[in-house]
């Protein structure tokens, strides 16, 4: 996507992390001390990636009740800034998978 065209608005309304938030403090019981930091880590960068997807939903909102010219291309250059935002967490969540996965697939293994 180019710098200037903005990210697709993804609707992140429903709640993603039941299983996480029922038993979150079972982690503590994994033995393995990386395992458990990864999980953790995985989980706050998904939280905070549907934190930032609706607050991003939420500037497309506002963006379309303002009618006044300069406000409006104000808030146009925010969601511009924010998409570079959102690339940018992309990148991040995609490696905590990436950390994550081989540590989850050894200890499911053994």
């Amino acid at each position: 996507m180019p710098p200037d065209h903005p990210a697709h608005v993804f609707r992140a309304t429903q709640t993603y992390f039941v299983i996480f938030d029922a038993a979150g403090a079972q982690v503590g019981r994994i033995p393995n001390q990386t395992l458990r930091s990864r999980i953790i880590d995985f989980y706050v960068g998904a939280k905070a990636c549907v934190d930032s997807l609706q607050y991003y939903e939420h500037l497309h909102s506002s963006y379309e009740t303002i009618s006044e010219h300069d406000r409006r291309n104000e808030k146009w250059r925010e969601i511009i800034r924010y998409s570079q935002q959102l690339k940018g967490m992309n990148v991040e969540f995609s490696k905590l998978y990436d950390a994550l996965r081989p540590e989850l697939d050894a200890y499911l293994k053994e």
